[in-house]
């Protein structure tokens, strides 16, 4: 049985109750990509309660990552970052089970990183990781959000049901993309903390609009939002 006292203030919430906490407990989400935008995901995804994380991240900690990627320390240079998440997330919640994958989510390590997931979060930083990434979720029907991040500019898309990436971008020719644009650490973590909001509100109500997509420039204050599928 879960420590509800725990959960106190989040099981207060008007539809939530000990119910909403019990299905957190039993869903699992996974999170690709544990920069800038997922390590302001993945403390909320912990705390909130899922019963089980998976990570997957192939790179390593560099001083530059640490104005945006708090939850890494200056003394985790060169560490793997899924590692280092895992244990974040392991300490902050020991209720969570945290599964970590030291590489890309693949289509041969797919089954293990994605099985049994209610929702995947792609945190990754450029358009084709995302490509592929949506190309796998697609693949499986599983729904995703895309949370990223460039500039002062913060966005979540809403995938599922037959609508994913190739639908509003094309991600065909990718590679030559620049990468490593300039960051806003707060638009990241804005991004972040939007795609682990609706995890939980997934998982808790069963909310989740196919298509939907929010988008805040933060030099500006301005927001839109609209369903564009």
């Amino acid at each position: 049985m879960e420590n509800f006292a725990k959960y106190a203030r989040q099981i207060a919430l008007d539809g939530f109750g000990e119910d909403g906490q019990r299905k957190l407990a039993a869903s699992k989400v996974a999170l690709i990509g544990v920069g800038g935008v997922g390590s302001a995901a993945l403390p909320l995804l912990a705390g909130a309660g899922f019963g089980e994380i998976a990570l997957a991240d192939f790179d390593r900690v560099s001083e530059h990552n640490l104005h945006r990627q708090t939850i890494y320390r200056a003394d985790s240079g060169g560490l793997p970052k899924a590692e280092l998440a895992a244990q974040y997330a392991c300490a902050l919640n020991p209720d969570v089970r945290v599964e970590f994958f030291d590489g890309k989510l693949t289509s041969e390590n797919a089954g293990e990183v994605l099985g049994g997931a209610l929702l995947c979060i792609d945190a990754t930083d450029t358009f084709e990781s995302r490509g592929e990434v949506s190309r796998i979720c697609a693949g499986r029907g599983l729904n995703l959000i895309a949370a990223t991040a460039a500039g002062f500019v913060s966005q979540n898309f809403f995938f599922g049901d037959g609508f994913y990436f190739d639908a509003v971008a094309d991600i065909s020719d990718s590679a030559h993309l620049p990468r490593g644009l300039p960051i806003f650490p707060p638009a990241a973590h804005l991004s972040g903390v939007w795609a682990a909001s609706a995890a939980i509100k997934y998982a808790v109500y069963g909310d989740y609009e196919v298509g939907r997509f929010s988008m805040f420039d933060a030099k500006s204050a301005k927001f839109f939002s609209a369903n564009i599928s």
